[in-house]
This record gives structure tokens, sequence and C-alpha cells, in this order.
């Protein structure tokens, strides 16, 4: 799939997507990778909803907002 197919031009869709960064092992670069592609999509126009199922936060912290933290 291009970028032309994949990434058409927000003002031009009302569609949603759903991209997910997966795995287990650590150190694996997920969350650079998932900040840089949002920054990216962002940048072109898109809106962008990070959500931060990891429990270390390292996204969200990235992204300025203060950890919660449950028991």
């Amino acid at each position: 799939m291009t970028e032309k197919n994949f990434l058409t031009s927000p003002k031009k869709t009302n569609q949603f997507r759903t991209i997910t960064f997966f795995t287990n092992k650590g150190g694996s670069g997920k969350t650079s990778s998932v900040l840089m592609f949002a920054t990216i999509l962002a940048a072109k126009g898109y809106k962008v909803l990070l959500i931060d199922n990891d429990g270390q936060g390292n996204t969200s912290g990235y992204c300025g907002a203060s950890p919660i933290y449950t028991s």
C-alpha cells in the first residue's frame, strides 16, 4: 500500500483508521515509533489520538501528561 493510497488528504475523507503498535519485547522502539508516526500524521493535518496502555506510561509522559497511579 503506498502512502498516497493510505494517507489521503484529511479534508477529503471522514474515515477513521486504527493503527496499532504491539510487541511484548521491551526496548524494541515502540514508543519512539508511535511518537514519530503520530507527529508526522499531525503535521500532515490529521487528527491523532494516542492511547497509552503501557504501565510505564512513557508515551503519555512525552506528550506532557502526568501519570495516574492506581493500586
